[in-house]
Parts: C-alpha cells; structure tokens; sequence
C-alpha cells in the first residue's frame, strides 16, 4: 500500500514520539521533574516503571523471537513503542489529573491517551508490528504503568508558575529531541541474542 506525503509524516512523527531514543531521554526529564518539585516517591516509582518496562520488552522480545524462528508467527516481537509509549504518556496523564486543576487534568490526559492510541494505531497500519505484537506491548507498558499509580501519591502539589516554566522547558527539549534526536533500535542485536539461546531453551 502506497502512502500520500501526509501519512508518511504523521506516521513518523508517531514513530518519533514512541521510540525509545525520545521517550528514554524524556523519562528522565520526568523524574529530576518530580524529584525538584519534591515529589521523591512519584519519580523514584516512575523510573522503577520505566526501567522494568524495558526490561520486560527487552526479555519478551528475546523469548518470543528464540521460540517463534523459522515461523510466520503473529508474536514474535513485542512492540516497545507501545510498551514505553503506554507508561510513560500515561504516567504523565496520571501526575496531570492528581497535580493540576480537575479541568486542566482531564485535557491532559485526554490527549496522552489519544496520543497512544495514536502510536499503537500507526504500528500496525505502518506494518512495523502486528496487532498481537502491539497488544502485548501496550499489556507489558500497563502493568508497568500500575507501579507508578501505586507509588505515587493520590494528590501532588506543585508550585503554578515554576511547573509551568519547567514544562515549557521539557516543551522545547521534547522539540528538540524529536527534530535531531536518534532513533533507537537493538532489533537486530536482540536478534542475536535469541539465536543463541534458542537451543539452550529448547524452543
């Protein structure tokens, strides 16, 4: 299927806003974010979120690709833009509806979720992963998601003026990152990594 200049961009644009050379870089803004406003538990559970968020597509990726080579399997990879794009868009939805005014939250978090449902569209209409491989992904980025809402407490306080200066400054980092930053990919190394397992697991 041939795609027009304006769906080829918006699927990069999504591509961008879900690849972990993006969202990594801005997890970590999000936690000296939440630490600086005092917020010690919020950031220490959101980056114990993302980093297992990693480590759950990292291995589910390396058991599903040893155990489904050589097969036309619907998973074989669990999409990771799914999986990051789910803990940490939300999570920033969750922080908005518990920090900001109830009108200012529910618009926050009304198109953080739009946004992800967005980027897991666009992984399956652009073909980069099945809707088995994006569901998977989006299942491991909400269970995930579940450790920060547990760490993090039900109501933040943050100063008005300085959380709106600091969010203008990750504004324009985020801009930054999406013109110039790189995208990540290991596909192949975890490739590697699968093969080599793959008869010391017996798949």
């Amino acid at each position: 299927m041939s795609w027009t200049f304006g769906e080829r961009l918006i699927f990069h644009a999504l591509a961008i806003l879900g690849d972990a050379g993006f969202l990594l870089p801005g997890a970590l803004a999000f936690v000296l974010l939440l630490w600086t406003f005092g917020c010690a538990r919020s950031a220490l559970g959101f980056g114990a979120a993302v980093a297992l968020c990693v480590v759950a597509v990292t291995g589910s990726k390396i058991g599903f690709m040893a155990c489904s080579a050589g097969s036309d399997a619907a998973l074989r990879s669990p999409s990771g833009h799914a999986a990051l794009s789910v803990v940490v868009y939300l999570s920033v939805a969750a922080t908005a509806r518990r920090a900001f005014p109830p009108w200012a939250g529910r618009l926050a978090a009304a198109l953080c979720f739009l946004l992800v449902v967005m980027i897991a569209v666009s992984r399956v209409v652009s073909y980069a992963h099945t809707v088995a491989e994006t569901a998977m992904g989006a299942a491991i980025g909400a269970v995930c998601l579940a450790v920060f809402l547990c760490a993090a407490p039900q109501r933040l306080v943050f100063d008005r003026r300085a959380a709106l200066a600091t969010l203008a400054t990750l504004a324009m980092v985020a801009a930054v990152l999406g013109l110039f930053g790189r995208r990540v990919s290991f596909e192949d190394r975890l490739e590697r990594v699968a093969e080599w397992i793959q008869p010391r697991i017996g798949c």
